[in-house]
């Protein structure tokens, strides 16, 4: 979602003394140009910049041509994913500034596919409880849920949709399926717009897009509850559904799965009796976290992995099933024992993003976040060694963007001996990157559970909080922000 502002300056026509044009981002002056120095100046810039040129001198310029460099994760025809766009300001044929002292401003604004991020009144949106998770829709609006009953005094049911202004989808009304009201924690949005959620801790459910529970979906049960704020959903590319827990027992449609803590649904909800139908799963165990590979290969992070299909795992956090559900015996598992793996990601190269509470990385205890190649084994480029803290803490959620930097949102954080505001930025090599402006971070109770991409570049937070930034910048359990960390303001 980031990009370069490249500027030429074609002076061919130049007269007079020397001239200077100021590059101003958001109003902040970014590059000051003089004529007699090199012609093409750049600029990173993000979504929804906005970038002023300010001319004054006596010179005339001739053709400033802007083009803006994207930079993303697609390689098609090998351009490895740099992508140059021409802009034009208000002429085509480029913009002549004429000899004056007066200053002259043009204004264009960056956006991605089209999309520009709009007006989000930070200040004036709340839930009355916690938000555990949310999912971005392609148009924009943004999906909720969690054990809210109450979106800025109107009554929700546990999910809810909010238009890209923030105001509530009115069109999408969710109705609790029994009277009981354990709230909604994972979910994930389908093609078709439809969502498959866990309903009430230890129900599987599918809700449709305009909010109605789809009663033609099988909705299972789990033999007990799984922690509501644990991502324990995904979708493999045929369809199928994997979710993970502590369960032992996993029950739909007549049918009963006794293979602990990990299960495959076919689209109708009905049990998928060909994943590891010839293994035996784990003995025991806990899936908090799951992760799909373009090859279909399954990452699952967890605790108490004790074996997996008779395999001793010495409960190593971390593991890699082939698309069957059979165990990858090539991917290199963690040599430590007694690991609590909470989060994994992939990075565009491949490489694998682990963090753990406890145990560590192949015998080093303090090794909570680290870069794995695609193989399993550590890669030593990575600062895996910043990351800790006090007791108590935890890591919610780990965000990757284009650029593979990784945003990473929990509760007391120390990165490098720096206690760290619940929200932070670190680099494709785990280096925290101090441009990125959080403040005090997210105020009151726990902090950040999710944290999601706008289709505008900017950041959507949910989780248990009472402000971000500072104590001026007030929003219950959801908080808009900038790719640079300050809020978002209209």
């Amino acid at each position: 979602m980031r990009g370069q502002l490249l500027v030429t300056l074609t002076d061919d026509n130049e007269v007079g003394s020397i001239a200077f044009m100021d590059i101003y981002i958001n109003s902040v002056i970014r590059k000051k140009i003089y004529s007699n120095q090199t012609k093409t100046y750049s600029c990173p810039i993000y979504v929804d910049d906005v970038v002023d040129l300010v001319y004054s001198g006596t010179s005339s310029f001739t053709n400033i041509n802007l083009s803006r460099t994207d930079y993303t994760t697609d390689d098609v025809a090998g351009d490895l994913g740099i992508k140059e766009t021409q802009i034009s300001l208000t002429q085509t044929s480029g913009i002549t500034f004429t000899a004056t002292t007066v200053s002259n401003t043009y204004d264009f604004t960056y956006f991605v596919d089209g999309f520009i991020d709009s007006c989000f009144p930070n200040n004036n949106v709340a839930f009355n409880e916690t938000v555990y998770d949310s999912e971005m829709q392609p148009d924009g609006k943004i999906l909720c849920s969690g054990t809210f009953t109450q979106y800025s005094g109107t009554n929700v049911n546990n999910i809810c949709r909010l238009n890209t202004d923030g105001t509530l989808d009115t069109t999408f009304n969710y109705t609790e399926p029994t009277v009981l009201n354990f709230g909604i924690g994972d979910m994930k949005l389908l093609p078709d717009g439809d969502i498959i959620a866990r309903i009430q801790s230890f129900r599987v459910g599918k809700i449709k897009s305009n909010g109605d529970l789809d009663t033609t979906f099988n909705i299972g049960n789990f033999s007990s509850q799984i922690p509501i704020e644990e991502e324990v959903i995904d979708i493999q590319s045929n369809g199928n559904i994997l979710f993970g827990g502590s369960f032992n027992t996993y029950t739909s449609a007549g049918q009963t799965s006794t293979k602990q803590a990990i299960v495959s649904l076919n689209p109708n909800g009905t049990i998928d009796t060909t994943f590891n139908q010839f293994g035996t799963g784990f003995t025991a165990g806990s899936v908090r976290d799951i992760c799909i590979q373009p090859d279909r290969k399954i990452l699952l992070a967890g605790s108490e992995f004790i074996s997996y299909n008779g395999v001793a795992l010495t409960k190593c956090g971390l593991i890699r099933l082939n698309p069957d559900g059979s165990l990858d015996t090539s991917f290199i598992r963690n040599t430590s024992t007694n690991v609590i793996g909470y989060e994994v990601e992939l990075l565009s190269d491949g490489k694998i993003l682990f963090y753990n509470s406890f145990g560590g990385f192949d015998g080093n205890s303090s090794r909570r976040l680290v870069r794995l190649n695609s193989d399993g084994s550590l890669d030593t480029t990575f600062n895996s060694l910043a990351l800790s803290g006090n007791t108590g803490y935890l890591v919610f959620d780990l965000l990757v963007d284009d650029l593979d930097n990784t945003y990473i949102s929990g509760i007391d954080l120390i990165y490098s001996g720096v206690s760290i505001p619940s929200l932070f930025r670190i680099n494709y090599n785990g280096i925290k990157d101090t441009t990125f402006d959080n403040g005090l971070g997210f105020l009151g109770f726990k902090g950040p559970y999710d944290i999601e991409f706008s289709r505008g570049g900017s950041l959507y937070a949910v989780g248990d909080f009472s402000a971000y930034y500072n104590s001026s910048f007030v929003s219950s359990n959801i908080m808009k922000i900038n790719p640079d960390g300050t809020p978002f303001l209209c």
